[in-house]
Parts: structure tokens; C-alpha cells; sequence
């Protein structure tokens, strides 16, 4: 069995030409002063005692993925339950994807806002304007949890594909990474678990993305929410695109909506 500092110098090692542990607070420090920097920020942590007989391979892996979550420039953990109107999750989230980003994904002007929607529930709209171009997404609230759907959309909104964000679910918690195709098959073969989603549920964009699969009833309101924007930015026509796509989930008084909405708009 490798030794505790083995064990430990290989993961920096592995990990270092992924492009993890090169920013500050690792810029500059050779690969045994990584680890002594991250067994001081937690030193109940490291120690001999994890690497006897009786650990098990995915305590060992549980660890690894420890280590790698303390270059907080690469990877953004975050528990994906607790979102409420107070709290600003999405806003706040945004603001955490241009942190690890590495300067490819610079939002500006980010926003949250919680729109009425069915009884108690909320479309949740996230706003952000990126290289002068707005963004927004509404998203159906998922109770207290985070759609888990809903970093797949930011990349396609905004193009990315290679690289791209990447969410590794562990088991309530996500740790969410920008990277490459390439860097993340280097980490498939370190068991890190895989995030592609089939669709994309309860989320539409503006500008609109393909990737959006909307069939249930509940997402009435997303369509009617974009269609209000979109209308009050002058696109009339999507506007009623969005609408009609409402009423056909069964949007309830479409068109009384509607023309209170235009009354209220001088129209």
C-alpha cells in the first residue's frame, strides 16, 4: 500500500495538468506544498490512520474528491437544497459559475426575481446581461431544491460546449466544474461521477434555446411569464408564440390575461 504522503503527492500530481492547484493559493507552490497547505486548512482530515487495511476504496475516493474540492478556484460545491425567495440562490449561483469559469463567463447585471405562478408556487427568473447581450431564464420552483436542470441551460444560452459547466452530483450536494471534453474523461477514470442530463425540464431561456423540453402542465407558466417579457420588449409576435404554447398545457383565462395586460401597457 502506498505511503499516506504517496497517496496524497499523487492526487496533486494527477490532477495538476487538469488545470487544478496551478491559481492562488496553489500558484507557484511545488506539489508537497499543496498538500501541506490543504492538510493546515484541515488537519483532522489527513492522517495515517485513512489509509490502513480497513478503509475501503471509496472512503479513499470520498477523500480524493475532498482534496480536489479545496481549489475552490476550479470547483463550486454548494448543497442544492434551500432555495427560497430570501436566500437568492440562482443569482448567487451565477456569480459562483464566473468565479470558476477561468474569465470565459463574465455576467453582469445579475438578477432574481420569484413571479406568481400556480397558488403558493413561483416562476423563479434569473437575469444576467453577458458581452452586452441579455440573458434570462425562468425556472419552475422545485420545492426547497434547485432544478437540477438548470446549469445545462446557462450553457446553452450562452454557447458553451467544449469547454463547458459540468455538474458531479454527490448524493445532495453538487460540485460543479468548467472544463473540457478531454478533462473530463481524465476524470471519468477517477470514478467522478457523470452529470449528462437527457433534457432539460421546468427551464426556457431568452434568447430561446433548443434544449428545453416543456411538456408538462405546470410549465404553462414559464411560457406565460417569457411571453410577458417578451411582449413588453416589443416582440410581439413571440410573445403570442409563448401564449399559445401556454394555453395548449391548459394556461388558465389566457386571453382575459391578456388583454388586462395590454390595458395596463396603454396598448
Amino acid at each position: 500500500m502506498a505511503t499516506y504522503d504517496e497517496w496524497f503527492l499523487g492526487i496533486v500530481a494527477y490532477y495538476r495538468p487538469l488545470g487544478f492547484f496551478v491559481s492562488p493559493p496553489f500558484a507557484g507552490l511545488s506539489d508537497l506544498q499543496c498538500q501541506r497547505l490543504i492538510e493546515q486548512k484541515h488537519p483532522n482530515w489527513f492522517a495515517d490512520q485513512f489509509l490502513n487495511p480497513r478503509v475501503t476504496g471509496n472512503s479513499l475516493k470520498s477523500l480524493e474528491d475532498f482534496i480536489v474540492q479545496m481549489d475552490r478556484s476550479r470547483v463550486w460545491t454548494t448543497d442544492q437544497e434551500g432555495v427560497y425567495e430570501s436566500c437568492g440562490f440562482y443569482a448567487q449561483s451565477i456569480k459562483s459559475l464566473a468565479a470558476i469559469a477561468r474569465g470565459a463567463f463574465k455576467p453582469q447585471d445579475v438578477s432574481e426575481t420569484w413571479e406568481e405562478a400556480d397558488g403558493r408556487e413561483f416562476v423563479i427568473r434569473v437575469g444576467f446581461e453577458l458581452a452586452g447581450t441579455p440573458m434570462h431564464l425562468w425556472i419552475n420552483r422545485c420545492g426547497d431544491f434547485a432544478n437540477s436542470g438548470w446549469i445545462d441551460m446557462v450553457n446553452q444560452v450562452c454557447g458553451y460546449r467544449d469547454p463547458r459547466f459540468r455538474l458531479y452530483p454527490d448524493s445532495q450536494d453538487w460540485r460543479v466544474i468548467f472544463q473540457t471534453d478531454g478533462d473530463a474523461a481524465a476524470m471519468a477514470t477517477r470514478h467522478w461521477p457523470t452529470s449528462n442530463f437527457d433534457s432539460i425540464s421546468g427551464i426556457i431561456s431568452y434568447p430561446p434555446s433548443d434544449g428545453a423540453i416543456l411538456r408538462y402542465k405546470r410549465d404553462r407558466w414559464l411560457y406565460w411569464h417569457r411571453g410577458v417579457f417578451r411582449y413588453r420588449i416589443g416582440d410581439v409576435a413571440g410573445a403570442w408564440d409563448d401564449w399559445l404554447l401556454a394555453e395548449k398545457l391548459g394556461f388558465p383565462d389566457l386571453y382575459r390575461r391578456c388583454d388586462e395586460l395590454t390595458r395596463d401597457n396603454g396598448a
